[in-house]
């Protein structure tokens, strides 16, 4: 759940977890407020949308200030690079897998990667994992025991 509240004309982006391309540098402003969702119009203009109010993220007070005037603001620096057999835990909205699980990343695309279970999950990886959900794991720090049948 959201720790934000939002009211009219507030600036607000959409959280990098949940954007698609294009959508992640658009500076909204809040049209409306609903229960659960928030109707917004880009800065720029073009079309509104209506999105739960869990996707935005208050615009900050630099990115308003350095808003160009397309609307559209500088994506923020992300601090983990992650390369293909970085292993990584996994955790974040509506993730499926268990907590302190190891993946390894097959593949790097953008904000998203692709990620398998370490030690294999018959052929099953996932697709499209926002990359602010992994978290890198030093591999000095990974121990193989026996496996226990």
């Amino acid at each position: 759940m959201s720790g934000h509240t939002f009211a009219k004309e507030d600036l607000v982006v959409i959280s990098p977890v949940f954007a698609r391309p294009g959508e992640e540098n658009v500076v909204y402003r809040v049209v409306e407020v609903h229960r659960v969702n928030l109707d917004a119009a880009p800065v720029s203009g073009g079309r509104p949308i209506r999105a739960p109010k869990d996707m935005f993220e208050p615009t900050p007070e630099t990115t308003a200030a350095a808003e160009q005037p397309d609307g559209t603001h500088p994506a923020p620096a992300n601090p983990v690079t992650l390369w293909a057999g970085s292993v990584v835990t996994v955790a974040g909205p509506r993730w499926p897998g268990q907590a302190g699980q190891l993946y390894v990343v097959l593949r790097t695309s953008g904000d998203k990667v692709s990620l398998a279970k370490l030690g294999g999950d018959n052929g099953r990886y996932w697709r499209g994992v926002h990359r602010s959900f992994c978290a890198l794991v030093d591999p000095s720090l990974i121990t193989m025991s026996p496996a226990t049948q």
